[in-house]
């Protein structure tokens, strides 16, 4: 018995792109159909949605350490993590570069972020690979643990 599983990746990121778009231009239809603003408001939601993340797992592991919660930011990060691998980049760049016709803003930003530490966006790009699939296997891991915890205190 032979498996074989044909994936096209570009036309599967070119779906996933558009789909994207149209989201975004049908949600700020209000305000613009300017594809250059459209692209600028989803580089803020690449800036937010990385924050917010970082966030979020301070707060899962000090403020509220639930299970629940720990469990939907591995679901994200597992997510994101195999759309990085999968089509070697983060699929908000492409869609932003693509409606403001230059380069991202997300970059800028980090080489302004990166200057100090001495480190190129590209060396951060791997870094960031490295640590989020770290930041899974950690995850998961917890999520085991709190899982046999539960068994054992439900079976005894």
């Amino acid at each position: 018995m032979h498996l074989v599983i044909d994936i096209n990746k570009e036309k599967l990121r070119k779906s996933i792109e558009d789909f994207l778009i149209s989201s975004v231009r049908y949600t700020y239809s209000w305000l613009s159909n300017d594809g250059e603003i459209l692209g600028y408001i989803i580089g803020v939601y690449h800036i937010l949605i990385a924050f917010c993340i970082l966030i979020m797992i301070l707060v899962t592991h000090t403020i509220y350490p639930n299970v629940w919660l720990k469990l939907y930011i591995l679901i994200c990060l597992s997510i994101i993590f195999i759309q990085h691998i999968f089509f070697e980049v983060c699929l908000l760049i492409p869609i932003e570069e693509n409606l403001t016709k230059q380069k991202t803003i997300f970059y800028p930003f980090l080489e302004k972020c990166l200057r100090p530490i001495g480190i190129t966006v590209e060396q951060f790009v791997l870094y960031l690979v490295i640590s989020e699939g770290t930041a899974i296997a950690c995850f998961s891991l917890e999520l085991l643990s709190e899982f046999s915890k539960f068994l054992y205190l439900y079976l005894s």
